[in-house]
């Protein structure tokens, strides 16, 4: 049986791999504005130097829904209820297209 670590290293690298062999993503435009859920949520932590930058890294739409789902380190899991899984899968989409942002 796993750790919750080794489980937890497991499914980040099933995701991965996972993501290495999708296609290309239909996800809404990068150059468009940022999904709600991004500014509500996502934005409070990721844009003011709490969690780690995610625009612009090129994050695997797979690994991103893991991710918010079980959380990590210091970021909260969000559930289905919380985050439904139509609007997770646009984020991830978006996550996974978005360029890096220019700093003033």
């Amino acid at each position: 049986m796993l750790s919750g670590r080794a489980r937890w290293l497991s499914t980040i690298g099933l995701a991965l791999g996972l993501a290495a062999t999708c296609g290309p993503s239909q996800a809404a435009p990068a150059d468009g504005p940022k999904p709600t859920l991004y500014v509500q949520v996502c934005a409070q932590c990721h844009d003011k130097g709490v969690g780690p930058v995610l625009l612009g890294r090129r994050l695997a739409a797979p690994a991103i829904q893991a991710i918010v789902r079980r959380g990590l380190n210091g970021m909260p899991a969000f559930r289905p209820t919380e985050i439904p899984d139509a609007e997770l899968a646009a984020l991830s989409r978006f996550l996974q297209e978005a360029p890096k942002e220019q700093q003033p």
